[in-house]
């Protein structure tokens, strides 16, 4: 088999979905849906071999043809082609799973005349492979033979060199293997192979490369020798620059290494000049670290999924793109990538995520997630300040502040403060209903970052939550991120300013506008046009209770406590009781009864 090439005009119909190849999204009725190129070459394959059992050692060889990926690279794509079409593997209504052979897209499928629709027999289409491999390895062979006997007559001294080079590449690919995944212990391994590999070939600039990236990574964990790898990374992009002077990710290397004051473009800018065919995921993940300490997380996780696109099987982007899909609130997919890295890993074995697959963040998730980082006793020591701030948030989750003040000691005291640690601060003395504290980071996050919107929105809670709902009400004006129209709410985010700005209306006296834009906002929730969840549907709980609509609230607040929510702290920084939502509802002992129960479920989950 070979994959399926993106038609520019073609269209075509799989099931109930209208499919765009050429903008790799689906269209159906007013949803869409955009997936990753990967994704689409996927479904695009189905689409040719509908109705057939496919293996995924075929699927491994159709998508990527040059490279060898594991099974669970093929896994990973199978789960977000399954989520964009809203399929599941109990009642399969688009990719079917056969065990131990393979899967097979049972949908309808209508293709365009434009495309290609002949189906090749799998045994037949085999046979041709094999016969174009044999005939392209035997003129590779041939070539060698010519090339070593030119080289043999012309060049007598290259002997040594030829039994270097393949001794220089198995230390290289070593290298490779540790840097890929991503711990501090494993990227010092890779410098030591990649050391080893230029010892025995100086000029390896694909060692020398991957070595600078594997300095430049370690000084983004290792505070106290920053600057030392940092220095040496600077050392090794000058130095390629003389041997490749217009090498995209070197040229990405020179740039990473520079100072922020002495880098002449943003690193948005430097992309737009410099972004080809050419740049690996080494390149791609550590301008998403740049991204991500700047808080644009939503440009960080475009910039993972493409490194995930070059390399499916790198356990170190995985881990990445989970963290920054944490910190968005993106919760089930940050759970999923955070297995699909611990599987990759190799190290860690036993995961009792695995059990609980592509399922929502709820009880028996967050349960999970506590038992392995306590199984594996995590040095909290060792964390770095990404890691350190996630399990602070968990901890938080599992209102257990106690465990997570401790964690964040070493930062309250000024050491740390990057927006990451700043949010979780504020998150912390949040839960513990400090809030003029909790403001003071807020405020000083917004502050170090002025042009994100969203930090400047968590001042305006913090006000509000203050008691100042007229400066929140001002704050939330001047920030120009409300949008009357409820027809784009796309997201949680959008969801929460809605429901905000309708709050703050309300506090301040405003209440024809304020319930105007609430009820709206219930509306949409009552017809299904937003998101379906755990959080949505208690985000639909806040909104009843803000029109005053409390029996209905607490029904809602039953119902979704019943089906497992938990208190997410990546997005607010308070419990269930303190609520700013359900001030309504304080004081009804109905809503005592529904806080008590849900307390006492999440101290079951340390026992």
């Amino acid at each position: 088999m070979h994959t399926t090439k993106k038609d520019n005009t073609s269209q075509l119909q799989i099931g109930e979905w209208t499919i765009i190849p050429l903008e790799n999204c689906l269209l159906k009725n007013d949803q869409k849906i955009v997936v990753i190129p990967k994704v689409m070459d996927l479904l695009l394959y189905f689409s040719k071999y509908a109705n057939q059992v496919i293996s995924i050692q075929q699927l491994s060889e159709a998508l990527w043809p040059d490279e060898f990926v594991g099974d669970n690279a093929i896994y990973n794509l199978i789960g977000q082609l399954r989520k964009a079409l809203g399929d599941n593997t109990a009642q399969p209504v688009y990719i079917e799973t056969l065990s131990k052979k393979g899967y097979r897209l049972i949908a309808d499928v209508i293709h365009p005349t434009s495309f290609n629709t002949t189906k090749e027999p799998l045994n037949e289409n085999h046979e041709v492979k094999l016969k174009i491999k044999i005939k392209k390895w035997l003129v590779v062979v041939l070539l060698m033979l010519i090339i070593t006997y030119l080289l043999s007559v012309t060049l007598p001294t290259s002997e040594t060199k030829t039994k270097k080079l393949p001794l220089a590449q198995q230390h290289y690919s070593l290298g490779q293997f540790h840097l890929n995944r991503g711990q501090a212990h494993n990227i010092q391994k890779a410098i030591s192979y990649f050391q080893l590999s230029l010892s025995i070939e100086p000029d390896y600039i694909d060692s020398m490369l991957e070595l600078g990236f594997a300095y430049w990574q370690l000084s983004q964990v290792e505070g106290n020798s920053r600057s030392t790898y940092s220095n040496k990374a600077k050392e090794l992009a000058k130095k390629m620059q003389k041997m490749a002077p217009t090498d995209a990710n070197i040229l990405a290397l020179a740039y990473l290494t520079n100072s922020q004051e002495k880098r002449k473009l943003a690193p948005h800018e430097w992309l737009k000049e410099y972004d080809n065919d050419q740049l690996t995921h080494r390149t791609f993940i550590a301008f998403s670290m740049l991204y991500f300490d700047e808080g644009k997380i939503d440009a960080a996780i475009e910039l993972q999924n493409r490194a995930l696109h070059l390399c499916a099987n790198c356990a170190y982007i995985y881990n990445a793109l989970s963290t920054s899909q944490l910190i968005k609130g993106q919760l089930e997919n940050a759970f999923s990538n955070f297995q699909l890295y611990l599987e990759l890993d190799e190290g860690q074995v036993n995961n009792p995520l695995k059990e609980f697959g592509y399922s929502n963040l709820k009880l028996s998730k967050l349960k999970a997630t506590i038992k392995w980082i306590e199984k594996n006793e995590i040095d909290h020591d060792a964390l770095g300040p990404k890691q350190r701030n996630s399990l602070a948030l968990f901890y938080l989750s599992m209102r257990q502040p106690q465990k997570a003040q401790q964690l964040m000691q070493t930062a309250s005291k000024g050491q740390d403060d990057s927006f990451f640690t700043l949010y979780t601060l504020a998150a912390l003395h949040g839960a513990q209903q400090d809030q003029q504290l909790s403001h003071a980071f807020f405020e000083k996050r917004a502050t170090r970052y002025p042009d994100n919107k969203r930090f400047v929105l968590s001042v305006t809670y913090s006000w509000w939550i203050g008691g100042d709902p007229d400066k929140a009400l001002d704050l939330l004006k001047r920030s120009n991120v409300l949008n009357d129209d409820l027809s784009v709410l796309q997201n949680s985010a959008d969801i929460g300013l809605i429901q905000l700005y309708g709050a703050l209306l309300l506090a301040n006296a405003q209440y024809e506008d304020g319930h105007k834009i609430l009820q709206a906002l219930a509306t949409r929730f009552e017809l299904g046009l937003l998101a379906s969840s755990e959080q949505a549907y208690m985000a639909y709980a806040q909104t009843l209770a803000l029109l005053g609509k409390n029996h209905l609230a607490l029904q809602e607040i039953e119902t979704t406590l019943a089906s497992g929510w938990v208190e997410d702290f990546n997005n607010n920084w308070w419990y269930l009781e303190n609520d700013p939502f359900f001030k309504n509802l304080s004081g009804m002992p109905q809503f005592g009864d529904l806080v008590e129960t849900h307390k006492n479920k999440i101290s079951l989950l340390a026992e």
